[in-house]
């Protein structure tokens, strides 16, 4: 058992940052058995397995994670977290899990070209804080971090200044798993528009929002390349595994 956490926390949690590991114990969660067996399963064996009764299992959980999304809310009012460590650790690790499932449920939906079930325009959230406040060991170093960091920015403010048609925007800048999820939601919006084309031949046909697109997209490289905390580093703990995937080819358009 010790050695499925340990390959979790060593192997995964850097890459997928959503379980708050400062604050993690594992006899916190002993009257929540599915989450440690889903920890231990992902230390396990984290690495996806191409396996068609594994792929329709998965399909069949997206609705319950939207539903879980959904139940859980996704809307937030407060302004911030306030001032306890241990409390905004709690109500950062429920936003990010929210979002992690909206990318989650996006990566699928790309992959195996279904429907989306959770869709960007939903979710009234504040994107993640930075990576300097979220892996702090304390309370204190929390604090420090947290008089250093940019200003909070929520989702859909974000993806507004994204996809503003003209002008000038001001510079955005979040923290990589912010822009993991703002790429997320850019993708999500291509496909819906490309499925909406009309005709039998739909690559030939013009996009509608392409060059809104294509200008979001220069927007949010822009935005990757002037944050303080992106990296391209697998062994750093700013980094994200699926954000280094999706990111790089981004880069390089």
């Amino acid at each position: 058992m010790s050695r499925y956490i340990a390959g979790y926390v060593e192997g995964f949690t850097h890459h997928h940052p959503f379980i708050h590991m400062p604050t993690f114990s594992i006899v916190k969660y002993k009257d929540v058995p599915e989450l440690v067996m889903a920890i231990m399963a992902i230390g396990a064996q984290y690495r996806w397995q191409q396996d068609q009764r594994l792929v329709q299992e998965s399909i069949q959980y997206q609705y319950l994670l939207s539903k879980y999304a959904h139940d859980g809310g996704l809307t937030e009012s407060e302004d911030d977290d306030g001032d306890d460590w241990e409390v905004w650790a709690q109500k950062e690790v429920s936003r990010r899990i929210k979002l992690g499932v909206f990318c989650f449920l996006n990566l699928q939906s790309l992959a195996f070209r279904t429907p989306p079930v959770l869709f960007s325009n939903e979710i009234r959230l504040r994107l993640p804080t930075s990576c300097k406040e979220w892996i702090a060991a304390g309370p204190e170093e929390w604090k420090a971090a947290r008089a250093d960091a940019l200003p909070l920015v929520e989702f859909q403010d974000a993806l507004m200044r994204l996809l503003q048609p003209t002008g000038e925007t001001s510079v955005l800048t979040t923290s990589p798993f912010g822009n993991y999820i703002l790429i997320h939601a850019l993708l999500q919006r291509l496909t819906i528009s490309r499925q909406l084309l009309l005709g039998p031949n739909p690559r030939s046909s013009p996009l509608p929002e392409s060059s809104l697109l294509q200008m979001a997209l220069d927007r949010w490289k822009d935005a990757w390349q002037r944050a303080p905390e992106s990296v391209l580093d697998l062994r750093d703990p700013k980094d994200s595994l699926s954000w280094r995937w999706l990111s790089a080819p981004v880069q390089r358009s």
